[in-house]
Parts: C-alpha cells; sequence; structure tokens
C-alpha cells in the first residue's frame, strides 16, 4: 500500500499528518518549504489536501510535477 498523507492547507501554512509513521508537521505555505517538504515524502505517497479558498492548488500543482 503507498504511503498516505493527509494535508490541510491553509493561507500561510499547511499541515501534514502521516497515520503510518504517527507524525504532523507545519509548513509556510510558500513554494521554497513545499519543494522542500514534497522531497521528503517517499515514492508512490499519496496526498489528501482539504483546501479551503484554492490555497492549496500551489501545493497540488507542485506535487504532480
Amino acid at each position: 500500500m503507498d504511503p498516505f498523507f493527509g494535508v490541510d492547507v491553509a493561507s500561510r501554512e499547511f499541515v501534514c499528518f502521516n497515520e503510518a509513521q504517527e507524525f504532523t508537521t507545519w509548513e509556510n505555505n510558500k513554494p521554497p518549504p513545499i519543494r522542500a517538504f514534497l522531497k521528503t515524502l517517499p515514492a508512490g505517497a499519496v496526498l489528501a489536501i482539504e483546501s479551503t479558498g484554492g490555497y492549496g492548488k500551489m501545493l497540488a500543482d507542485m506535487a504532480v510535477k
């Protein structure tokens, strides 16, 4: 099974939770921290993004590249 990450995105930060590893991380919702965060994800990671007001679009766009 691919690793699953739940991400809640707001205007200034996003919060990511991984149940399998039982950790939560808070990150700034700007391109450099998003890139750094995405590099830490294992191959095949699945992101479930909950976003209010479209704030998750940048994360989603960067994740598929």
